[in-house]
């Protein structure tokens, strides 16, 4: 039924000349020494013109092993059986040369994981005006360069002309996810599928493209498959909800349906398990005895030097401590400055002016005293697909700083992987693994496991949960704190997601344009909000409950 959301009719009923895209009987399965290893199992949908189709599950469900399968990039030790049809045109068995042509003209993918999405050496201006050109090949060069700058504008890119002149590496990972929705929408496709296309996006620019995935529907009439474990924005966007499970579907429907009366025991834990912020949540302060400070920021400023103009100041005298036992979140927008601070806190940076003091001591200090305090420290990278070794296995990779740093070897190491996985959520059968093997939730949960093996004092946590779906990332985020209690270690925790942030930390600074705007305890800082930035954070970060979020999308298009 029409309402003021704007939302396209559901296609329940729908003839095939209704449908962008029809699956029918999907099953695919993959090939390996080991075994065949089942992903989709007899999967049949529809998605209507001008639809929102969301799919959702646990990593490993099969979500985007489907979407792989409809653009026909699935690895050669795939084997697929069914029907997909997109834009009448047949994808299962076609030749490459039929699937470039559907690719360039019908149908564009926003990838998980845009670092390694994007070619590295080549700038986002020449990746984004080769997408513009395969489409349009009449385009000359300025024509070409202008609709670039259009879409990296109509993303939220800053400073677009200069930006096109950037490489991958120059950009942070929500900037580099805005140059893949760009590069996506070069071509206006029928259909887009958008595989967790906010996962590095700030509320505030996630809010900005729920907004342009939207114009894009009413001005080209594409229509959209996303997959996501954001609850919330799929309340704010989807038409339609499947929910996978084990490379089946297990449930169907209408978005207010699904979230107001879900009619299976995994939907309504999938429900249950998303982080929200709780208006009478408390989060204990550090005990006393802990009140020892293991990590100082003194008006830290970081200034990268640029042969494409002036020097770029990412962080601007940034101060901070966080104490024994504590978690410190740091929030704010894509390109704010948070990495940085991260990894100037990890050692991994040195600041351009400023002083860093971890657990008493200095990375400016002799090698030796430099790699004991590494050892101390374990660090979640945003990207686990570029922090893990992919010629290691990932008991290889888990176990490697226990063989380097304790000399564990044989039975007690492996012991130790496998409870480390089992701690992540996943069975010690995963040890043997390659990363390419893996989704990118399943690799995050590697990545922390690797970042706790040595029992660190303090960890740095840059996007921990991001690439993970809303029930593996309740049993991580109890582990941590279990772990924590244990350990009694620190952490800084960067995000963008405030509800986890609301969920776990003592206390929290936004940070806007390499400054600090507020900080204070976190139930003060997110209920009460005193700087207009923060309140824009809060008021735009999506909630999973599509009445509710509607009068949020409303209210803020009105003011």
């Amino acid at each position: 039924m029409p309402d003021s959301s704007n939302r396209a009719p559901t296609v329940t009923g729908s003839t095939e000349m209704d449908n962008v895209l029809t699956v029918r009987g999907l099953s695919i399965t993959f090939e390996s020494a080991g075994g065949d290893v089942p992903a989709v199992d007899d999967l049949s949908f529809t998605v209507g013109r001008r639809e929102v189709l969301a799919v959702v599950g646990e990593s490993g469900s099969g979500k985007s092993a489907t979407a792989m399968a409809i653009l026909g990039l699935l690895p050669k030790n795939a084997r697929v059986q069914g029907e997909v049809t997109v834009a009448g045109a047949e994808v299962v068995g076609a030749s490459n040369r039929e699937l470039r042509r559907l690719r360039a003209r019908s149908i564009s993918v926003i990838f998980q994981d845009p670092v390694t999405a994007l070619t590295p050496v080549y700038s986002i201006g020449f990746q984004i005006r080769e997408a513009i050109r395969l489409h349009d090949p009449s385009l000359g060069r300025v024509a070409a360069d202008a609709r670039a700058v259009e879409l990296l504008t109509a993303v939220g890119m800053p400073d677009p002309e200069r930006r096109m002149k950037f490489y991958p590496h120059q950009l942070s990972g929500g900037q580099c996810q805005r140059v893949m929705i760009a590069i996506a929408l070069a071509s206006d496709p029928e259909l887009l599928i958008a595989d967790e296309p906010t996962t590095a996006l700030d509320v505030t620019v996630q809010a900005e493209v729920l907004e342009l995935l939207r114009a894009l529907r009413e001005r080209v009439s594409t229509s959209i498959m996303l997959i996501t474990h954001d609850m919330g924005v799929v309340a704010d966007i989807a038409d339609r909800v499947i929910v996978m499970h084990n490379g089946r579907m297990v449930e169907q429907a209408p978005t207010e349906s699904l979230f107001g009366r879900p009619t299976q025991a995994y939907t309504r834990e999938l429900l249950a398990a998303v982080p929200r912020i709780a208006i009478d949540r408390e989060v204990a302060p550090p005990r006393e005895d802990q009140a020892e400070e293991v990590l100082r920021l003194d008006d830290v400023s970081v200034t990268f030097g640029s042969a494409l103009g002036e020097p770029v100041k990412a962080v601007r005298d940034v101060s901070l401590h966080v104490q024994r036992g504590e978690v410190v979140g740091l929030v704010g927008e894509s390109g704010s400055g948070k990495s940085t601070v991260g990894r100037c806190a990890a050692g991994l940076l040195m600041p351009t002016s400023g002083q860093v003091s971890v657990l008493g001591g200095s990375f400016r200090g002799r090698p030796r005293s430099t790699r004991d305090l590494r050892r101390r420290i374990g660090v979640v990278f945003q990207s686990p697909v570029g922090s893990l070794d992919p010629k290691l296995t990932v008991g290889q990779g888990i176990g490697e700083p226990l063989r380097v740093h304790r000399g564990m070897r044989g039975r007690p190491l492996a012991e130790r992987v496998a409870s480390l996985l089992d701690s992540v959520g996943l069975s010690k059968n995963w040890a043997d693994r390659y990363p390419h093997e893996m989704s990118g939730g399943q690799l995050q949960r590697v990545s922390i496991a690797r970042a706790i093996a040595l029992d660190p004092e303090l960890i740095i946590a840059d996007e921990p949960t991001s690439a993970l779906d809303v029930s593996v990332q309740a049993k991580v985020l109890a582990t941590f704190r279990a772990l924590q209690e244990n350990l009694g270690f620190a952490c800084l925790f960067i995000s963008h997601n405030l509800a986890v942030v609301d969920e776990l930390c003592n206390r929290v600074l936004v940070m806007r344009l390499g400054t600090v705007v507020e900080e204070g305890a976190t139930t003060s800082v997110l209920r009460a909000p005193a700087n207009d930035y923060t309140r824009a954070l809060v008021a735009a970060a999506p909630v999973p409950d599509p009445v509710e979020q509607r009068r949020r999308r409303e209210a803020r298009l009105e003011r």
